[in-house]
């Protein structure tokens, strides 16, 4: 499972429609296993089967590559109707058999440390790793409440080993610490490893990066805070540590002034690449739902009712398809200001703005790069300074071996200011960021 499979919030085969009003929203119905049926139906056409071939058991994306991790999610997909009386995959014996392959296909892909990789960003990735365990641990969940013991037995180890791999690892971004303890605590769930507990206290120690306005440091609002709202909603509950979300609900209460009409969310505010695109709250559904049966939030039950579970979650949180409160409005009349994260948003109806309030620091020790709007050389051996405020952040030696930036078939370049680096292959260049 990537990491964008992830932010998406479950895997498109464990997906299912959104049940009707009138019959329950979160009730496990026909239609919805029916929905889970036909992904897997799916999953089994475009699953690669052909014994000589070394991506046996595995799935290739758009791009015809065979992601390690993108076998958890096939694992989870398997292990639901399996697990699922109603499914007519339930005593399927070819299911079985591609269970056995995207396990086994996996169990080649994993690194000797235990990680998968991310063949387009990130090798050996424990934090990629620990968004496949969202597929892994609730397979062996499944197993033991169904009392298949023979599909816990297939899928333990290889979850076991990733786990592992996980408590000895590091991270990439701010989200991923998160991430890695949602692993760690379901893993610890369902099979108690101090190691693996001793970790999750680890990172918690760091305290929640959450602002005064409710936002998380990548301020990620159609993206990474729904990797972390789940993240941390999965901690609380598998580890009985309901403080974690206290958090969550600050952020939720925050997203209530972040939707635009037809409950668009604000985008503008992210620090990473959701900036600027169209997002949907259906990501926050767990964290939606979760916080409105807690509290009894009706506001919550509103937008939870945007989401779409997946079969598999339902099964796996029997207590999320509970009748909870009755849906309330959610702002549509206001003006909020945010001071932490720098915006004010006003809202009259159908009519939405947001104001970004102030500049974004003063930018020293770079030179203008050719060719490119914002864009800055950090000269070699020199050193950066971003100020804004009272805060600053040096960061350098910088290398500039030449003036060319905008590399053709490159991603473009992020709204914004950026600082480049250039050199020739091969490249290795150290730098330090100090505040």
């Amino acid at each position: 499972m990537t990491r964008r499979e992830a932010v998406a919030f479950g895997a498109a085969l464990s997906a299912a429609a959104q049940v009707p009003a009138g019959t329950g929203y979160w009730k496990i119905t026909p239609e919805l296993i029916a929905a889970h049926d036909a992904g897997v139906d799916d999953l089994l056409k475009r699953q690669t089967v052909d014994a000589p071939s070394p991506w046996r058991g595995g799935i290739p994306d758009r791009y015809g590559l065979h992601n390690g991790g993108s076998a958890a999610s096939t694992v989870l997909s398997l292990v639901t109707c399996l697990t699922q009386p109603g499914s007519r995959h339930y005593t399927s014996d070819l299911v079985q058999e591609r269970l056995k392959l995207a396990l086994g296909f996996l169990e080649r892909k994993l690194t000797p440390d235990g990680n998968v990789d991310l063949l387009f960003t990130n090798l050996n990735s424990p934090p990629d790793t620990a968004f496949s365990m969202y597929a892994m641990c609730p397979a062996v969940h499944l197993a033991r409440k169904a009392n298949k013991p023979e599909i816990e037995r297939a899928v333990a180890p290889l979850m076991k080993r990733m786990a592992d791999a996980i408590a000895r690892g590091g991270v990439h971004t701010p989200n991923h610490r998160w991430v890695m303890c949602a692993a760690l605590a379901q893993s610890h769930a369902l099979f108690p490893t101090a190691a693996w507990l001793k970790r999750v206290d680890d990172w918690l120690m760091e305290g929640i990066d959450i602002d005064a306005d409710g936002q998380y440091s990548e301020r990620s609002t159609s993206g990474y805070n729904t990797v972390v709202d789940r993240a941390l909603v999965v901690t609380a509950t598998k580890l009985g540590r309901l403080q974690l979300l206290d958090p969550v609900q600050r952020n939720l209460d925050s997203l209530m002034y972040l939707l635009h009409p037809e409950n668009e969310v604000v985008t503008e505010i992210s620090k990473r690449q959701d900036q600027y695109t169209r997002g949907s709250v259906n990501a926050y559904w767990i964290a939606l739902r979760t916080l409105a049966l807690k509290d009894g939030n009706g506001q919550y039950e509103t937008l939870a009712r945007l989401g779409r579970p997946s079969l598999a979650e339902l099964m796996e949180y029997p207590e999320l398809t509970a009748a909870g409160p009755e849906p309330k409005p959610i702002p549509t009349d206001y003006e909020k200001v945010m001071p932490a994260v720098g915006i004010a948003r006003i809202r009259r109806g159908d009519t939405s703005a947001t104001v970004m309030m102030g500049g974004d620091g003063e930018l020293s020790g770079c030179e203008a790069a050719l060719d490119v709007t914002d864009g800055y050389l950090l000269p070699t051996g020199k050193e950066a300074t971003l100020r804004v405020g009272s805060d600053q952040i040096r960061f350098g030696p910088g290398r500039a071996d030449h003036q060319y930036t905008q590399v053709r078939g490159a991603e473009a370049k992020l709204p914004g200011r950026s600082v480049y680096l250039t050199g020739y292959a091969p490249f290795d260049h150290t730098m330090e960021f100090k505040w």
